[in-house]
């Protein structure tokens, strides 16, 4: 049984809580790698869903807009709830033209590096932004920009003040177990997402399957599937072969 604890309500603001903690031993509290991880893995899942919903709104469209295969985590979101939190806090930014501007840069920074670690190492890319206005080698743009800035007084005055309320009830040994399971889970679905874009790669140039492996992605992720997926990825430029990975 899971034990909950009660907490009073805290006011909402920019209490991010990056001090040493106020209960001795709780993840919820102080800076700590649970208290870090926690805020990246609900970043992310705010960010799916933003993203999702967003794409039903404006194109009445569903798309699965998940930087992993089987869990709907979007990682670039994780990695800014973290990186605006952090710079929201060293700033000590408490009003909203302040938030909204360390918003828009570190969220455009985060954006900017996660898209060139993502071309470097895995040779893709997920979005290209090069036919936006003010954009940044298709990488950032302003309009983007400005999106950071709102997500950031939207996690600051809303999101993580919930969050941090709801992670506050639960009990030290829950949050700590729950973490690991969940961060156990997010490798091994990274890893096998990775996997499956390399076999949906390697398949636009050779389709003949070698292991065991590519032949069970070859039957369930076929590249329709994978299309649908990741419907907005590419294969970058470096890499040799491919010129889109989309569904024949």
């Amino acid at each position: 049984m899971i034990a909950i604890r009660r907490e009073p309500a805290r006011r909402t603001g920019t209490e991010f809580e990056f001090r040493p903690a106020e209960r001795a031993g709780h993840f919820a509290y102080g800076f700590n790698f649970y208290k870090i991880f926690w805020m990246f893995a609900l970043g992310s899942v705010t960010g799916f869903l933003t993203e999702t919903i967003s794409c039903l709104v404006r194109f009445g469209l569903y798309e699965y807009r998940s930087s992993l295969i089987l869990s709907p985590f979007n990682l670039i979101y994780g990695v800014g709830a973290i990186a605006v939190s952090l710079g929201v806090t060293a700033l000590r930014a408490k009003r909203a033209p302040y938030i909204f501007v360390a918003g828009m840069v570190i969220g455009s920074v985060v954006e900017f590096v996660c898209s060139l670690f993502e071309e470097t190492f895995f040779g893709t890319v997920s979005w290209d932004y090069s036919a936006y206005p003010f954009n940044l080698d298709g990488r950032v743009c302003l309009q983007y920009a400005f999106f950071w800035g709102a997500m950031a007084l939207l996690w600051t005055w809303v999101v993580y003040p919930f969050y941090d309320r709801l992670l506050k009830r639960f009990s030290d040994a829950a949050g700590r177990t729950f973490a690991v399971v969940l961060l156990l889970v997010l490798l091994l679905d990274a890893a096998f997402s990775v996997t499956a874009v390399n076999r949906w790669i390697d398949r636009a140039v050779d389709t003949h399957p070698e292991t065991a492996i590519e032949r069970v992605l070859d039957k369930y992720l076929p590249d329709e599937r994978m299309a649908l997926i990741y419907p907005h990825m590419k294969q970058a430029a470096w890499r040799t072969g491919v010129h889109r990975l989309d569904a024949p």
